[in-house]
């Protein structure tokens, strides 16, 4: 029997829409190697990519078709389970040589290799997971061809194994034992083989289901899973593996060079975390890790060439989603990284947060993602460097609002000011293309400690029950409201800005003259007032801060900083003798603000109530 092009086609589409169609299923038994609820996400993300790619090849070439699919699956992979998916791919596609088609011998050899390359691109291989499955039945796979003349009947018969081994990775794994589950990535490989078995029954391919980048879950067609075993019949809450979350984040970037040595990356990383999975070629190589640090594992991803597209999604607060351990779960609020807040505050409230970009010498970074504070302010401090912020990219934007409504029915999105950045804009277009429902969109018009404000009066509102049109008001009421003063303590990053005309600055200087600056409900950054000397200039925008609230029966602030926490706290003691009773946040200013303000930067924002 052979398989000509177009039939691997059909089954590679068929496959994919078998997962994509599963994905639900796949999350919610999801409980290794974390319970984080979203290997189903994770699988339907490679496949997609998989899909789409192949959906718009035309060739007829079997070769270059499986090195199709393999490059889909690699920009597509996504977690643990996704990056195995796509090792799997690239050894299958390292052992078709024929342009034409593959015959039973071959196939087994190419499935053979594909499965061990899967297990090699893991740095501590576990069984009872996706990797026992795809070895299990490709073993059966290799020892049984010669016994079949059609491809038909031998890829059924083979599908018993893999549902055999499917079924038995509860006794190899304690975690899944415990929770009456099977591995869900490893039930994830054998839905997509299902699929395959459907297209090779009917000679149907159905319809490939794409949804950009996941962002509505496929709920109408429930597509087809392996038969459910006894292990899945009680599946309960995870809530009793938060001890399984040692690390917090889940990395991932690409890494493009020249000779990229595989195993060097591997063995470079292996001491940063656990689940790590590097997969790729020599070009082109992509790294998936569970680690505390992502900004080291990027620094040291950096020593083997350019890295590009990465990200760091938290864990922790993807499991204390999962088993309902946030206080807002009707509401999700999904804002971007120049709101100032305490991070535990935005993840008791499950805020979704949308990362800037920030450019450096040409080189961009995704703020508090692959860039923390404490390297950004040692940029900033070097005026030479070359610093610009800009809007998130659409794939950031569209990640984020299909976690923020897999979690919550409505998602409220409260953005920088449009006047300070095109971030509104961007985020705006992004809702329209993809038609959100339940999507409720507002231009803060603030930044920092006033995007902060405004989030965390909405979050309250949420946590206290409120009806959405009432929130909506608040917001649009907490908007009005709410001011920010920002005193420099140098002219330099204005003038490097453009802020500040050089000859201006240097009469400034001269006097030692520092602006206040203020932005206010109209969304520009405008002059408050001038002072002669840092101590002066911060003094002044306290009292300006206090007199904005006492135009109101009571009053919020947020204290937020340029690598200068003792002029914050300063400001925080002299708030607190005019409002004694005031919870104050001090926070790192975002990098949008320090950018152009520079070092020293004390902003106090202030949200007046009636």
């Amino acid at each position: 029997m052979y398989i000509n092009t177009e039939d691997f086609k059909n089954v590679i589409l068929s496959g994919s829409q078998n997962v994509i169609a599963t994905q639900e299923h796949l999350n919610d038994i999801n409980v290794f190697p974390v319970p984080d609820g979203d290997t189903g996400s994770n699988m339907a993300a490679a496949f997609e990519s998989i899909a789409n790619a192949v959906l718009h090849s035309n060739t007829d070439n079997l070769i270059e078709l499986s090195q199709i699919v393999a490059d889909g699956a690699l920009n597509g992979s996504r977690g643990n389970s996704g990056s195995i998916v796509a090792q799997f791919f690239i050894g299958f596609a390292e052992r078709i040589t024929q342009k034409d088609g593959i015959g039973l011998e071959k196939f087994a050899e190419a499935v053979e290799h594909a499965s061990s390359s899967a297990r090699s691109a893991i740095s501590n291989p576990v069984e009872g997971t996706i990797i026992t499955v795809m070895h299990d039945w490709s073993e059966w796979v290799v020892k049984h061809w010669q016994n079949y003349q059609d491809f038909k009947s031998f890829f059924k018969d083979s599908l018993k194994a893999a549902q055999t081994s499917l079924d038995h990775t509860p006794d190899q794994l304690e975690i899944l034992a415990k929770s009456h589950v099977v591995d869900a990535g490893a039930q994830g490989f054998v839905n997509f083989l299902l699929g395959i078995e459907d297209y090779l029954k009917t000679g149907i391919v159905p319809k490939i289901e794409i949804e950009e980048d996941l962002m509505v879950p496929n709920t109408e067609h429930k597509g087809k899973i392996a038969e459910t075993s006894e292990h899945e019949l009680h599946l309960g809450p995870h809530a009793n593996h938060s001890g399984d979350l040692q690390q917090q984040y889940c990395t991932e970037c690409i890494i493009h060079g020249r000779e990229i040595d595989i195993d060097k990356v591997k063995t470079k990383l292996a001491d940063w975390g656990d689940s790590l999975v590097v997969i790729g070629n020599p070009s082109k190589v992509k790294l998936h890790i569970h680690t505390n640090a992502p900004n080291k594992v990027f620094r040291e991803a950096n020593q083997f060439g350019e890295v590009l597209e990465s990200k760091a999604d938290d864990m922790w607060a993807q499991y204390r989603a999962n088993i309902g351990y946030f206080i807002n779960k009707s509401i999700v609020i999904v804002t971007d990284s120049s709101c100032n807040l305490p991070q535990a505050f935005v993840v008791k409230h499950n805020i979704v947060m949308i990362p800037l970009q920030v450019i450096i010498n040409n080189k961009s970074y995704l703020d508090k993602v692959n860039l923390s504070e404490k390297e950004f302010l040692g940029e900033l401090k070097n005026l030479k460097n070359k610093i610009s912020t800009s809007q998130p990219n659409v794939q950031d934007v569209k990640s984020a609002f299909n976690k923020a409504l897999r979690f919550s029915p409505v998602a409220l999105g409260i953005f920088i000011s449009s006047k300070l950045s095109g971030t509104f804009q961007s985020i705006e277009g992004a809702i329209k293309k993809y038609d959100y429902e339940d999507t409720h969109l507002f231009d803060s018009r603030n930044v920092t400690g006033g995007l902060g404000l405004i989030i965390k009066e909405t979050a309250n509102a949420i946590n206290a029950g409120m009806e959405l049109h009432d929130i909506e008001k608040l917001i649009k009421k907490s908007i009005k409201n709410t001011t920010t003063f920002l005193s420099v303590a140098t002219l330099d990053y204005l003038i490097k800005g453009g802020r500040l005309k050089k000859s201006t600055g240097f009469i400034a200087k001269l006097f030692r003259m520092l602006p206040i600056l203020k932005i206010d409900h109209h969304g520009k950054a405008g002059k408050a007032g001038v002072s002669f000397g840092k101590k002066l200039n911060r003094n002044k925008i306290v009292k300006l801060a206090i007199k904005d609230a006492k135009r109101f029966n009571s009053a919020e602030f947020i204290v937020s900083h340029v690598d200068a926490e003792k002029e914050a706290q300063a400001a925080v003691n002299k708030i607190k003798k005019s409002y004694p009773y005031n919870e104050i946040f001090i926070v790192e200013t975002t990098p949008v603000l320090a950018a152009h303000a520079g070092p020293g930067t004390v902003a106090i924002s202030v949200l007046g109530r009636n």
